[in-house]
């Protein structure tokens, strides 16, 4: 594809996108109300080919308004992730790497692990946006397009993991070359190093967060609120 014919797909896509959000806008429609954080901005290092290895833990921790119920998720540090579940026409205009870094690093998290189910995930990614101060439109317009054409992501994870891919570097082997290659440096991390997301108890906490949207039956009684901002 020429240059310029793959430019204008992409605008075209953010075009469509920005219909499609505000088509999507129900003002009456109830929401989960969310206090939520993370804990710091994201410490992160480069591979040479658009990988990025997570150098601390990035901690996400929210608090649901209605019963103040508290949840975190941790994307544990050793983690290598690519950014690839936020679709690329979305980078024209929301750079992965600036201050929307820290939700995009969760949601690949998220779609890696699939310890939740994709809603949960895409829904995770716009709270995580909103607590690093993203504006209305940008939140949603990511959250949905994640939503609409996340499902490359998703399965391509799904089918690697099937294959005995893994997203982890040891504490041993962090310190590497600029210019290494995670296609190539993949191949040389020790196998025997479990990932901490293999434990049931690391499972059980993203899956907790994930829950955060998930009334109790005796809450689901009470009155909905309604968030205009939402």
């Amino acid at each position: 594809m020429k240059p310029n014919s793959y430019l204008a797909s992409n605008l075209m896509f953010v075009v469509l996108l920005t219909t499609l959000v505000g088509c999507s806008f129900n003002p009456s429609k109830p929401f989960v109300a969310m206090d939520a954080e993370f804990k710091k901005a994201p410490v992160v290092t480069p591979f040479y080919d658009n990988y990025w290895l997570v150098l601390e833990d990035i901690t996400f921790e929210t608090i649901r308004v209605r019963d103040r119920k508290y949840f975190k998720i941790t994307v544990p540090a050793g983690f290598v992730t690519d950014l690839a579940s936020i679709p690329v026409p979305l980078n024209l205009v929301y750079d992965k790497t600036g201050r929307y870094s820290s939700a995009g690093i969760l949601h690949d998290y998220l779609y890696w692990t699939q310890f939740c189910d994709r809603k949960k995930s895409d829904r995770l990614i716009k709270e995580g946006l909103k607590a690093t101060g993203s504006g209305y439109f940008t939140r949603n317009s990511i959250k949905y397009g994640v939503y609409w054409f996340g499902g490359f992501a998703w399965d391509k994870n799904k089918e690697a993991r099937a294959r005995g891919e893994e997203r982890y570097v040891p504490l041993a082997q962090r310190r590497f070359p600029s210019n290494t290659l995670w296609a190539v440096y993949k191949s040389k991390i020790d196998k025997n190093v479990a990932p901490p997301w293999s434990t049931a108890e690391a499972a059980q906490q993203v899956q907790d967060g994930c829950n955060v949207f998930v009334f109790d039956k005796e809450l689901d009684k009470q009155p909905s609120q309604t968030l205009v901002d939402r």
